[in-house]
């Protein structure tokens, strides 16, 4: 493969896994622009892709320093921003490209395909979370062919930047939960199974649950409202402090359905119920729906975070309050 077209897709997965050494992408293709053959790649046969990469005579990417640098990096050993590839060919970032139109403003994937191919459909981003293997496939593949497009165009001197729109002031990711009614708790992957409910019998979780249920009077701490199967959840609150690795039990609350699973979020992606937990979220915070997908996302960033480490669990709130619980 001579002359190459690279594309990756990603998300977040557990900590341990890694597409050829490198988190977080689970797919890439590489399209031959000469012989239009289309290789694609899981985390299993990335290996041969850093030297197809080096030795093609022309890399095409949308966002090299977001696809293929990653992969290359870790190919040499390299590390920081400013670390250069030893290319042999000729290496084209479409968004650069295009981003030089306009006194360089980043420009997504999206923006560049909906001003420069409208006719064409994207995978949405929140799709990533439930694809399938074959639907990995077809999306890159999808990916890459509108990829190819915007090379032409530019070959032709033909691409054109979306117009410049207003820069929205965001708030951080801190303020946005220090400011929030609703939070969304990620239990790390090394602590899975640690959870009170697994550690005490099932009449002392009883007398929890209905404790803290009766308190709140049947409702929704966070939002005030209830669900239809069922009013309300007992959901645990735990903190966690990361300069010691130390997991604790902090309280309980009285959650309806719809909170509790925003605060598993994780849970409600496997049900295919991510989006729908997201828009809840943005409603309970009054949070614009970009605020909302920023945190999810900061979420689960931190979440990968500490399921690379083992935590100590601190149940000594349920020595507090007189409830027997397993030591291990």
């Amino acid at each position: 493969m001579d002359k190459v077209i690279l594309h990756t897709l990603s998300k977040y997965f557990p900590a341990y896994v890694t597409f050829g050494g490198v988190k977080p992408l689970i797919a890439a293709g590489l399209f031959d622009i000469d012989t239009n053959e289309f290789r694609f790649y899981t985390p299993d046969n990335a290996k041969e892709i850093p030297d197809i990469i080096v030795n093609a005579s022309l890399l095409v990417t949308f966002n090299g320093s977001g696809n293929a640098l990653p992969i290359l990096k870790k190919y040499f050993g390299l590390r920081g921003r400013t670390s250069k590839i030893p290319y042999k060919g000729k290496h084209i970032q479409i968004k650069e490209e295009i981003s030089k139109l306009i006194n360089g403003r980043e420009i997504k994937f999206e923006e560049a395909i909906k001003e420069n191919l409208s006719e064409e459909r994207l995978v949405p981003q929140s799709k990533l979370w439930r694809l399938k293997p074959e639907e990995c496939y077809e999306a890159c593949l999808s990916d890459i062919t509108q990829i190819k497009k915007l090379y032409v165009l530019f070959v032709k001197n033909k691409l054109r930047c979306p117009v410049a729109k207003k820069k929205r002031k965001y708030k951080s990711i801190a303020l946005l939960e220090k400011q929030a009614k609703l939070t969304i708790e990620l239990v790390p992957e090394t602590s899975w199974f640690s959870s009170v409910r697994s550690k005490v019998s099932k009449k002392d979780w009883d007398i929890i649950r209905r404790d803290v249920y009766k308190k709140a009077d049947y409702k929704c701490e966070i939002c005030g409202g209830v669900g239809e199967r069922y009013p309300v959840a007992c959901h645990e609150i735990w903190k966690y402090y990361d300069d010691s690795n130390i997991q604790r039990l902090y309280g309980f609350i009285s959650l309806c359905p719809s909170c509790h699973e925003v605060k598993h979020m994780g849970f409600a992606n496997v049900r295919d119920r991510g989006d729908i937990a997201t828009e809840h979220l943005a409603k309970v915070n009054n949070w614009p729906a970009n605020d909302a997908s920023r945190y999810v996302k900061a979420a689960f960033k931190k979440w990968c975070e500490r399921s690379t480490f083992e935590w100590e669990i601190d149940l000594s709130l349920l020595d507090e309050i007189g409830i027997e619980y397993k030591k291990s």
